[in-house]
C-alpha cells in the first residue's frame, strides 16, 4: 500500500466520491467546471471527515452522505427545508441540536426535550449530522438500512422507506472505494517501478 498521509488519504477518497457523481455523458466543459468545482469542496470534505472519525463514525460514511446529500455545498436547500452539507430536515434539527442530544448523543423524540429555535439557530449541523449517523449506525442491522433510517427516520429499512437512498450511498460509496483501489494499485505500480526504497523506508519511520 502506498505511503499517504491520513489527510490526504481521506483526500483521495473525498475527491473520488464527489466526481462519481460526475453525470454520465458529461461534456468536456461541464466536466472541466463541474472538477474545479469539487476540488474546491474538498478541504471541507476532508475536515468532515476528519471530524467524524475522532467522533467514532467511520469517516467513510460521512464522505458518502456529503457528497450524495450536497456535493458538500454548505448553502444547498431542499424542496423539503433540508439544509446544509448534510441535509438536516426540520425534524432532524429539533430531535438532534437539542441540548439533551448534545449531552447525551440520543435523540430527543420527546418533545419536551426539542431543540428551541434559538439552538436550532446555533446549532452545529455537522456535529448534529455525526451524532444522528453514528446512532443509527449503531442501531441498524447493515450500513443501508443505517442509511435509510438517516434519510426515512427511525422506520427506515434498506427493502422499506428510504430504501432506495440507503442503496444509492452505499453504491457511491462502493464505487469510490473500488477507484480509491485503482489509483493505490497506480502508484504500487509506480513505486515499484522506480524502486523508491528511500521513501518506503522515510515512510515506515514516520
Amino acid at each position: 500500500m502506498p505511503c499517504l498521509t491520513p489527510r490526504i488519504d481521506l483526500a483521495l477518497w473525498c475527491f473520488t466520491a464527489l466526481m462519481s457523481l460526475l453525470p454520465a455523458g458529461a461534456s468536456p466543459s461541464y466536466r472541466a467546471k463541474y472538477t474545479r468545482i469539487m476540488e474546491g469542496r474538498v478541504g471541507r470534505c476532508v475536515s468532515i471527515a476528519h471530524r467524524a472519525e475522532q467522533e467514532e463514525l467511520d469517516p467513510l460514511i460521512a464522505i458518502a452522505v456529503g457528497a450524495y446529500e450536497s456535493k458538500f455545498d454548505p448553502t444547498a436547500k431542499s424542496s423539503r427545508g433540508a439544509v446544509g452539507v448534510m441535509q438536516m430536515t426540520p425534524v432532524a434539527l429539533k430531535t438532534w441540536c437539542s441540548a439533551h442530544s448534545i449531552r447525551t448523543g440520543e435523540p430527543s423524540f420527546d418533545p419536551s426535550l426539542y431543540a428551541t429555535r434559538e439552538e436550532i439557530r446555533r446549532c452545529d449541523h455537522i456535529g448534529a449530522s455525526i451524532r444522528y449517523l453514528r446512532y443509527v449506525d449503531a442501531k441498524a442491522p447493515d450500513l443501508c438500512s443505517a442509511l435509510a433510517m438517516y434519510n426515512g427516520g427511525t422506520r427506515g429499512s434498506c427493502r422499506g422507506r428510504g430504501g432506495a437512498y440507503g442503496r444509492a450511498v452505499v453504491r457511491l460509496m462502493s464505487k469510490a472505494h473500488d477507484e480509491v483501489v485503482d489509483h493505490y494499485r497506480l502508484l504500487d505500480v509506480i513505486q515499484a517501478h522506480y524502486d523508491l526504497d528511500d521513501e518506503r523506508a522515510e515512510c515506515a519511520d514516520d
